[in-house]
């Protein structure tokens, strides 16, 4: 369901950072057009590195973190969403019916 959101709005996130504790800032929860394999490219969820150099490469989807990460990408859903939603708001999607799923979303998370 988010890819489709995702894929309908095409609004690019970069939000909370979900590193571990010895680089806390190295990764990041981002929304935003991946290239999951040479042969798969596509607007989705992914945990990526926010090295200066590498932009914000995809290393996981968020099904397949580790346990030693799931806690924090768990805590970190409510921060993406609200996010999300204020980036969308701020761009020339945000009257699609998409914006307003993800707000339904921001809203669960919320509470």
């Amino acid at each position: 369901m988010l890819t489709d959101l995702t894929n309908n709005l095409r609004v690019t996130y970069g939000g909370p950072y979900v590193g571990l504790k010895h680089t806390p800032q190295q990764h990041r929860i981002c929304i935003a057009e991946q290239q999951w394999s040479l042969q798969e490219r596509g607007w989705g969820v992914a945990v990526c590195t926010s090295h200066p150099v590498h932009g914000w490469r995809a290393e996981w989807r968020l099904a397949a973190v580790s346990r030693e990460r799931l806690p924090l990408i768990v805590n970190a859903l409510p921060a993406l969403f609200a996010g999300y939603a204020a980036a969308v708001d701020a761009s020339p999607t945000a009257s699609r019916p998409s914006t307003k799923r993800i707000h339904e979303i921001a809203e669960l998370f919320a509470h």
